[in-house]
């Protein structure tokens, strides 16, 4: 199976395209002008809470308050100890906000017992604002890597239920289990076949951005971004980019150069793969990547026609 991966930088996007076997199976479009908070970490100031609703705001530094419900509050917020997940695993690359196991039986406190207006909170944006709405948060942080997602207020070991077999189940658990993080660490799709020493620098590159962003925090005294996520072309690389991919194409020279520092420091046997597109053409164009975003759109879209075989009775 042949993959290519393609990086179209424009003046006022960045588009990703993730191609199978000549077919369009991904797209990734992330505009300057409004990129997407979901990821990011900042420090927050709880404005109001409101126990009718189960929920609070809290200002996170942008024009509208964020919306923080009681089910994304840690039970301690204010200890430096992580709260334990006993429960099952979560699905690949679980996102900052996304309900990550089934609901306990044990009784929550309510949000007026966790929270009290004016309270400081380190929270990170699970959805982008959207409309009159603000954004949605979450006091469990998520930080994704190459092989694993790493939540540091969190206590609890899984690995992606997307990895089946058996074997590399448990050979990937062992690992982890050796390696014994003081923080949760979720075994990703892409650390299938991961060696102990990768899944290790993996976790302790995390642990330091964890400790970073901590501190970060510590030193800020006033609502706002500490931690901000990749841009999208390296967010692509981070969670496509593999084995299977023959090459990766990027039509602008300044990421170009921002990608291949990136794959040098995380990926290096990757670095081949990376090259720079030079033709007059664009590149969508020579893809025809536009055409079929053009075609998606439409409001009827036509299917490919299927041979059928039919047996003589």
């Amino acid at each position: 199976m042949s993959s290519e991966i393609l990086i179209n930088v424009r003046p006022v996007e960045t588009r990703v395209a993730y191609i199978e076997n000549g077919v369009l199976t991904d797209l990734k479009i992330e505009r300057k002008l409004a990129p997407t908070l979901v990821g990011s970490v900042h420090r927050g100031k709880v404005l109001r809470v409101l126990p009718g609703m189960q929920a609070a705001f809290v200002d996170i530094g942008l024009d509208r308050a964020a919306f923080l419900y009681v089910g994304d509050v840690r039970g301690d917020i204010d200890s430096e100890q992580a709260d334990y997940l006993d429960d099952e695993e979560p699905v690949d690359g679980a996102a900052a906000g996304e309900k990550v196991a089934g609901e306990s039986s044990v009784a929550k406190p309510r949000i007026q017992e966790l929270l009290s207006e004016g309270q400081q909170i380190l929270v990170q944006v699970a959805k982008d604002p959207l409309g009159s709405k603000g954004a949605r948060i979450t006091t469990h942080i998520s930080l994704p890597g190459r092989h694993v997602v790493y939540m540091p207020t969190l206590l609890h070991l899984g690995v992606s239920r997307r990895i089946e077999d058996p074997a590399e189940r448990d050979r990937l658990r062992q690992i982890i289990e050796q390696i014994a993080p003081k923080a949760g660490v979720i075994v990703r799709t892409a650390g299938e076949g991961a060696s102990e020493a990768s899944l290790r620098s993996d976790i302790d590159y995390l642990n330091r951005l964890w400790h970073e962003a901590h501190k970060a925090y510590e030193k800020k005294k006033q609502p706002g971004l500490i931690h901000a996520e990749l841009d999208v072309e390296l967010r692509a690389l981070r969670d496509l980019l593999s084995e299977e991919v023959s090459k990766v194409i990027v039509d602008d020279e300044n990421s170009y150069d921002k990608i291949r520092t990136f794959i040098k420091q995380f990926m290096p046997q990757y670095e081949k793969k990376i090259v720079l597109y030079a033709e007059p053409r664009p590149l969508f164009d020579e893809y025809e990547i536009d055409l079929e975003i053009s075609r998606s759109m439409e409001r009827k879209i036509w299917l490919k026609r299927v041979a059928t075989c039919h047996r003589r009775s």
